[in-house]
C-alpha cells in the first residue's frame, strides 16, 4: 500500500475441535480491526437433532454473556427436498441467551457445516455490535441447508473481546474455526 499500513483480511487464531464442549475464540479481537469474520468447515455435533450457537465475551473470555434477552437475531433457512422443491424456515427472537446459527444437525459422518460468522463494530467501546452469518450443510436425508441472518447483540455497547461457538446440547464433534481480522483504514 506505500503507507506502511497493513490492510485486509489477517489471520488471527484458528482452532481445530475435537470433542470440545465449546470452541473459545479469545486472540485478536481488538480495535486494531474494524471487523471479524470467523470461516467454519467440517463441523458436527456429537449428538444429533442440535444446533450450533454463538455467544460473545467482554472480559477476555473469562465467561460468556448468556443471560436472557442478551441476543436478537433472525435467520432463513432454505431446505431443498428435491430437485424441484425447496422450503423456506424463517425464525428469529427478540430475546435470546445465545445467536443461533443453524438448524439441527446431525452426527452422521458425512453431514458437516460450514460456513461463515461476521461481527462489526466488535471492539469499539461505543456502538451496538451487529453480527451476520451464512452456513449451509446436507442432512442426513439428502436435503440441503442454507442459512443466514443477524441480529444486534443488546445487553450493552461495551467492546467485545471474544466469541464462543457451542451446541446448543452436547459437544461439538469436530470442525475448524478460523478468526480472521479486517483493518478498514
Amino acid at each position: 500500500t506505500g503507507s506502511g499500513i497493513d490492510r485486509g483480511w489477517t489471520l488471527l487464531e484458528s482452532r481445530t475441535a475435537v470433542n470440545t464442549s465449546a470452541v473459545n475464540m479469545t486472540t485478536g479481537i481488538t480495535s486494531a480491526y474494524e471487523q471479524f469474520a470467523v470461516a467454519m468447515s467440517g463441523v458436527q455435533p456429537v449428538s444429533s437433532n442440535v444446533g450450533l450457537i454463538a455467544r460473545i465475551s467482554q472480559d477476555d473470555g473469562a465467561t460468556y454473556i448468556s443471560a436472557a434477552d442478551s441476543y436478537r437475531h433472525a435467520k432463513n433457512a432454505v431446505l431443498t427436498q428435491s430437485v424441484s422443491t425447496a422450503a423456506n424456515s424463517p425464525s428469529g427472537s427478540s430475546s435470546d441467551t445465545s445467536i443461533s446459527i443453524s438448524l439441527s444437525l446431525n452426527n452422521t459422518a458425512s453431514v458437516r457445516l460450514s460456513g461463515e460468522f461476521r461481527l462489526f463494530n466488535a471492539a469499539r467501546a461505543v456502538g451496538q455490535k451487529h453480527f451476520g452469518f451464512n452456513t449451509s450443510y446436507l442432512t442426513v436425508a439428502g436435503s440441503f441447508v442454507s442459512v443466514s441472518g443477524g441480529g444486534v447483540f443488546t445487553t450493552n455497547e461495551n467492546a467485545v473481546d471474544a466469541i464462543q461457538f457451542l451446541m446448543d446440547n452436547g459437544n461439538v464433534s469436530s470442525g475448524v474455526f478460523t478468526l480472521y481480522g479486517l483493518r478498514i483504514s
